[in-house]
């Protein structure tokens, strides 16, 4: 396990044979929710996302299938570290715990990429946010990056984002 100040970083077992794969996870009482993202393009971009401050999730982020980079800022209030990014490239099979009280991120690597995730708290529309991802020059720099410069996939509700220092945290 790679242990880093914004999330732990997991392998678990992936089953491979000749009809596909099958990828278990352990579910505790702390997992409130299963959430599955396909992505069809590589390059798909998906967030910055956060709860606010009450309704804040812990995420679970699992890729069953391609490869992502994942990205984490710690959007905290008060924090020392408020505004740090941390990004992690994570295939098929690993999986990333990703604390609360922080934004999060991923870009897909590969096309056909699915990504499960769980949260433990309920998704709430009220206290759902986003912030622009490229107005964060180490994220716009890192996405930039692992895309090869190229043309990122990305949302209108994400591509019309309040820019990071405008945000709602």
């Amino acid at each position: 396990m790679k242990d880093n100040f914004f999330a732990h970083v997991t392998k678990s077992p992936v089953y491979n044979d000749d009809r596909g794969f099958f990828a278990p996870t352990e579910l505790t009482d702390r997992w409130v929710q299963v959430n599955i993202s396909y992505n069809i393009a590589p390059y798909t971009f998906r967030g910055v996302h956060y709860q606010l401050k009450n309704t804040a999730q812990a995420k679970l982020v699992k890729v069953l299938k391609g490869s992502i980079i994942d990205f984490i800022v710690d959007i905290r209030p008060g924090s020392s570290r408020f505004g740090r990014m941390e990004d992690y490239r994570v295939n098929a099979g690993e999986e990333i715990l990703v604390k609360a009280g922080y934004g999060h991120a991923f870009l897909t690597l590969e096309p056909d990429t699915i990504v499960q995730y769980m949260v433990d708290k309920p998704y709430n529309p009220e206290t759902d946010r986003n912030w622009l991802w490229s107005s964060h020059p180490h994220l716009k720099s890192a996405v930039e990056y692992h895309s090869n410069f190229g043309e990122i996939v990305i949302s209108d509700k994400d591509a019309n984002a309040p820019k990071f220092l405008d945000a709602d945290l």
